[in-house]
């Protein structure tokens, strides 16, 4: 059973989150939705969060999981420079919200080891965002700094590494490739000698 808190004083509810939480709610007998005010309960949001978050913010939760989406994140936007106006372009609640449900009623969060050491490029926000809304758990490893890929990798991802891998760091992720481990591996041209 997950319940989906709406962060709002009342009478001031978003309707376009409203409505889609409604249509969640009808949807499954498993999902709750309940509107807490921030006037009268000032410490509600606290429990789940330290962030400040804007009116209409959601957190939802299923036993000891919980995950908060901004109200800002939901929506995206623009400024005209020109005139400084703001302008709403589009609205994720629905994958959004659908994201969080996901994480809370998860067994599940896989391990995504990000390698570093080698000069692999920094991954973009963009791919972050991918992941985090897939509900992934990136996490840093260092081959030169450890005996092997972690038992609780799910996958390893090597970016673009600018500097060659030892020979002890290639054996490391070809056993766990042999060993049934999964790789995203993005490279690109070098002309560097990279026989590793």
């Amino acid at each position: 059973d997950v319940t989906i808190y709406q962060i709002a004083p009342s009478g001031s509810e978003d309707d376009t989150i409203s409505n889609l939480l409604s249509r969640y709610k009808d949807e499954s007998k498993h999902i709750k939705v309940e509107v807490k005010d921030p006037v009268v309960n000032p410490k509600f949001a606290s429990e789940y969060t330290s962030d400040d978050l804007a009116s209409n913010s959601l957190i939802v939760v299923c036993g000891d999981r919980n995950k908060v989406i901004n109200y800002n994140d939901m929506y995206s936007t623009s400024v005209d420079y020109n005139t400084w106006q703001q302008t709403t372009t589009g609205f994720d609640g629905e994958g959004m919200i659908t994201s969080a449900v996901d994480y809370v009623t998860a067994k599940d969060i896989p391990n995504l080891y990000i390698l570093s050491g080698n000069g692999e490029t920094a991954l973009g926000s963009a791919f972050g965002d991918v992941i985090s809304k897939d509900n992934v758990n990136p996490l840093t490893l260092n081959l030169m700094t450890t005996d092997k890929v972690p038992d609780d990798a799910d996958a390893i991802l090597i970016n673009t590494p600018t500097v060659d891998y030892s020979e002890e760091e290639a054996q490391k992720i070809i056993d766990y490739l042999e060993d049934g481990g999964k790789a995203i591996i993005f490279s690109n041209y070098t002309v560097e000698d990279m026989p590793n």
